[in-house]
């Protein structure tokens, strides 16, 4: 596959991502609600177009692209669907799209490293964060002096059960996938 097609490829898949973890969210509480507020699976695209790519540059680019289509086939079908507009804030919403902003460039960077060096750190960095989200969660709302006991993590814990679970086989993935030769 040529590297633009490639690219189109990544861009669709992160618009069809989006659009399947806003139908999974819903509207309402739950579990559902909770898989759909994981923040470490929007990394895994981005990681994989970074793979796919020469150069740092263009692989942080289309990074950055996977994820803001992401975002936008989120809110489109969340807008659609459920009429999001009326249930968040555009301040609450501006965190996730500026955090993605920062997110998506460096897994598709990372995606890049790992391709070229095989870097333990980079090919760890999707498992870092399935495994550091429960972990990051009580640890912010226990910035802002709320009780632990009202997350999610300790409201649903076979959901973070599964995603650190998910984390420790993208680790194992990284260890074993280390030793083999570089992408040409």
């Amino acid at each position: 596959m040529t590297p633009r097609r490639s690219g189109l490829a990544f861009l669709a898949a992160g618009l069809g991502f989006g659009v399947a973890m806003a139908l999974l969210k819903g509207e309402g509480a739950g579990t559902r609600n909770v898989l759909g507020n994981l923040r470490a699976p929007w990394l895994v695209l981005p990681f994989l177009a970074g793979r796919r790519r020469s150069r740092a540059a263009t692989a942080a680019a289309l990074g950055a692209g996977t994820c803001v289509f992401s975002f936008v086939g989120f809110y489109a079908a969340a807008g659609i669907a459920f009429g999001m507009v009326n249930s968040h804030t555009i301040a609450y919403d501006l965190g996730f799209v500026a955090s993605g902003a920062v997110a998506g460039p460096l897994f598709g960077a990372l995606g890049f490293w790992w391709r070229g060096r095989r870097s333990l750190l980079a090919g760890c960095a999707v498992g870092l964060a399935f495994v550091g989200e429960p972990f990051a969660q009580v640890w912010v709302w226990r910035l802002y002096g709320a009780s632990v006991d009202a997350t999610s993590v300790f409201r649903h814990p076979a959901v973070f059960g599964l995603e650190v679970a998910l984390g420790l086989v993208l680790f194992g993935w990284a260890l074993r996938r280390r030793g083999t030769a570089p992408a040409a």
